[in-house]
């Protein structure tokens, strides 16, 4: 069987996605995408009823969803440099209205739907610090719909640690006594 995989999963995905799912076969840390791609398609053809469970890819359950999700784009996709570039420019923007005090006539925009509408496309790239901020900034206004942002899996495990990492060290007190010392 010859699996086609569809060009926007990397060499990256495709070995993260043998390690989280588990795929049962070995790789080398050389090998490149071609040779993942026979190497998967193989281990397809010979386990028909393999099943799955992953934290990382919840949507792939069994065989046939891996073979429907490799054939289709990749949803993880990295963002160009100048799609992620639109984007922080957008959140500046909506930062900006919320330091001029939400007041649309003071900000770059002429209604409010335009900000709700940026928010609602920018949410979606929630991984991205300048995202999470203007996602928080907005929601601090009284009487708004709260916009949360979007984040990937890997993301809210990170920044889990990090917030568990800072109440620790919030925990952490030092007592400074004064020392005495004696000589015989």
């Amino acid at each position: 069987m010859n699996l086609s995989i569809h060009k926007t999963h990397t060499r990256n995905d495709l070995i993260s996605m043998i390690d989280h799912l588990p795929l049962p076969l070995q790789y080398a840390k050389g090998d490149m995408k071609d040779d993942l791609k026979q190497k998967i398609s193989a281990i397809i053809t010979e386990h028909k009823s393999l099943s799955f469970k992953s934290l990382k890819y919840p949507e792939v359950k069994n065989i046939t969803e891996l073979i429907c999700y490799l054939k289709l784009e990749n949803p993880r996709r990295r963002m160009t440099s100048k799609e992620k570039d639109n984007i922080i420019a957008l959140s500046k923007k909506i930062i900006h209205y919320c330091d001029m005090d939400y007041r649309v006539e003071l900000s770059d925009y002429t209604e409010t739907q335009e900000i709700i509408d940026d928010l609602n496309y920018i949410r979606q790239y929630g991984d991205l610090l300048s995202v999470r901020k203007a996602c928080t900034r907005y929601n601090l206004q009284s009487g708004v719909v709260k916009l949360e942002p979007v984040l990937s899996v890997e993301k809210q495990e990170a920044l889990k640690k990090k917030r568990d990492k800072k109440s620790l060290a919030s925990r952490v007190k030092f007592k400074y006594n004064p020392v005495v010392l004696r000589f015989d």
